[in-house]
């Protein structure tokens, strides 16, 4: 990280991007486990939980990318890695909150 700031922050930021798509593929996966979700039309029978997945995936990576790349420009250049590495560390953390709030779905009929 000390000898190569910029490609370390620019790297970080390429893997938060990684991380935010994987997490998105990720929520689909946990949804089809449930019994009565088989289409992408059906998470709303899960709650807020999808939705709330997707945020946290995302919305670190959307702030932190930004910044990440104004503080390139600045004087924390050396320290600018720090941002993306936690940011991800975010996404991560809100991503596997928001699956633990997926509701149960209601079968009707039967």
């Amino acid at each position: 990280m000390r000898a190569h700031p910029v490609a370390a922050a620019l790297g970080l930021v390429a893997a938060q991007l990684l991380l935010a798509a994987f997490l998105t593929s990720q929520i689909l996966a946990v949804a089809y486990r449930y019994p009565g979700v088989a289409a992408i039309d059906q998470l709303g029978h899960l709650g807020s939980g999808p939705a709330l997945a997707f945020l946290a995936a995302w919305v670190p990576a959307v702030v932190a990318i930004p910044i990440t790349l104004v503080l390139l420009a600045t004087r924390f250049r050396r320290r600018a890695w720090t941002l993306p590495a936690a940011a991800m560390l975010v996404s991560i953390a809100g991503w596997l909150w928001a699956v633990s709030t997926f509701e149960q779905p209601s079968i009707v009929g039967g």
